[in-house]
């Protein structure tokens, strides 16, 4: 009679993802009676190649179906066969090689050193067609010679946690990862970068120039700054105040005959400014720019008579450019200042005192 029932077997429930050796499908097809009935029937599977159907009898056919050499996400290859209205589904589950690749991929190439904060990684283990691979956790061992605490996720991957020695300079960490039993190994390298103080104190002394007008005085510098990396950047904010004197002696014609004369300018600059700070091994170049306000005070006395102070409030500007070497808990440094002062509207002034300067100081990571 007509064909009624469609059986489909395969020869194995699992199979190596990868394998040369094909699996075999059995097609049966009987009719209502429960005899052998020939009829057309055709297979298909899904994520995998067949063979066309080879008839070995009176409603018996056999065919192959190549297994795949990557495993689909649900682990199976579904086969689903044919026969006008009837059809037939089976399945074949797919299972991982042995291990054959194992990478070891940090989530952030760098971190900060502290001590404290530890660096993630991602260890992957696939067989030699890429699938991953499930194992205990404790057959992964890092270069740190502790066994992996690794944290299974996905199917193949596991999360290791590592906390880098406190560094106060920039460098790198190379980590190794190896599988026991198998000859297979990974490194990585980590950037490891120092933290960064969340107040920094400095304080310098050095001498300042007048450009306009001629002259030198003594100068000196105090500084409060935060920092933060931003973007693999290393980013602050700096309030700094700038003090400069200059005095000027000499004869002035009051007259007919030259009489003496004493001048004294001081300055006091107060900017707030964003910095930014690079970094090779123990040295480092830091540049800032700002704005804020001058105090300018001009003393002046003639002939001996008492010096008449001024004093006035005045917008500035600054630019510093410094190089520094790590010494301790901080920085030791030559500066290197160029503050722009307004006008002061003084009597006593002729022109505005705009001072460069060279300072040499430390600074100290005090938070």
């Amino acid at each position: 009679g007509s064909p009624a029932t469609l059986a489909a077997a395969l020869d194995r429930a699992r199979a190596v993802a990868g394998d040369d050796d094909p699996a075999r499908l059995t097609l049966r097809l009987h009719d209502a009676a429960g005899n052998p009935s020939d009829g057309e029937v055709s297979v298909e599977a899904r994520g995998a190649s067949v063979g066309a159907p080879v008839r070995t009898g009176t409603g018996s056919f056999e065919a192959t179906v190549a297994i795949p050499r990557r495993i689909p996400e649900d682990g199976r290859v579904d086969v689903a066969a044919r026969a006008g209205t009837l059809a037939a589904v089976t399945a074949l589950g797919l299972d991982p090689g042995p291990p054959a690749r194992l990478e070891l991929v940090p989530d952030d190439a760098k971190v900060t050193a502290d001590g404290r904060t530890p660096a993630t990684l991602r260890i992957h283990v696939a067989d030699a067609h890429g699938n991953p691979v499930d194992l205990p956790a404790e057959r992964l061992r890092v270069s740190t010679g502790e066994k992996a605490s690794a944290v299974p996720g996905k199917p193949g991957t596991y999360r290791l946690e590592h906390v880098p020695a406190r560094s106060p300079v920039p460098g790198s960490e190379e980590i190794v990862v190896r599988l026991e039993a198998s000859g297979l190994s990974a490194r990585t390298t980590l950037g490891l970068r120092p933290r960064l103080p969340s107040l920094a104190l400095s304080a310098g002394a050095g001498l300042a120039l007048r450009p306009r007008g001629g002259g030198a005085g003594p100068a000196a510098t105090a500084e409060a700054s935060t920092w933060r990396w931003l973007r693999g950047r290393e980013l602050g904010l700096a309030l700094s105040a700038s003090l400069f004197l200059f005095r000027d002696e000499g004869e002035t014609p009051v007259g007919a005959a030259p009489s003496p004369f004493r001048s004294e300018v001081r300055e006091a600059v107060l900017l707030l400014s964003p910095a930014f700070r690079a970094r090779r091994g123990r040295s480092s170049l830091a540049v800032s720019a700002g704005a804020g306000l001058a105090r300018v005070v001009s003393l002046v006395s003639l002939g001996g008579s008492p010096s008449i102070p001024e004093s006035s409030w005045t917008p500035a500007a600054g630019a510093s450019l410094a190089i520094g070497r790590r010494a301790g808990r901080g920085v030791a440094f030559l500066e290197a200042r160029a503050a722009w002062v307004s006008d002061p509207g003084l009597g006593s002034l002729s022109r505005p005192v705009s001072p460069l300067s060279l300072l040499a100081g430390y600074r100290l990571d005090a938070l």
